[in-house]
């Protein structure tokens, strides 16, 4: 089993949490870390993911390729989601018609 360390500080510099009197309260992006065991390391990344990147796909992809690799600008050119990717060299032949539907 791992130390604790003292997070409040780190906490109240990034707004997750703020003093009300004697109490902490929690924001709502603090909660739903806490909700779903989100690590402060992890949730900075998001964060910086969803100020970089618009295409909420690509946010996924960048946080499943694992921990240290760098955050990249998406590629332009790109093809559309779920679109067959064309094998090079290979052309269609004009008149060909794909058959649909039963025999």
């Amino acid at each position: 089993v791992g130390q604790t360390e003292p997070v409040l500080d780190l906490l109240l510099e990034q707004k997750l949490v703020r003093r009300a009197g004697g109490n902490i309260e929690l924001s709502d992006l603090a909660r739903v870390m806490a909700e779903h065991f989100i690590g402060i390391e992890r949730l900075t990344t998001i964060r910086q993911l969803v100020g970089r990147v618009s295409e909420p796909l690509d946010i996924i992809a960048e946080l499943e390729c694992g921990e240290g690799d760098a955050i990249k600008p998406p590629s332009e050119g790109k093809r559309e989601f779920g679109a067959k990717k064309k094998e090079p060299g290979k052309k269609k032949e004009p008149g060909k018609k794909k058959k649909r539907g039963r025999k």
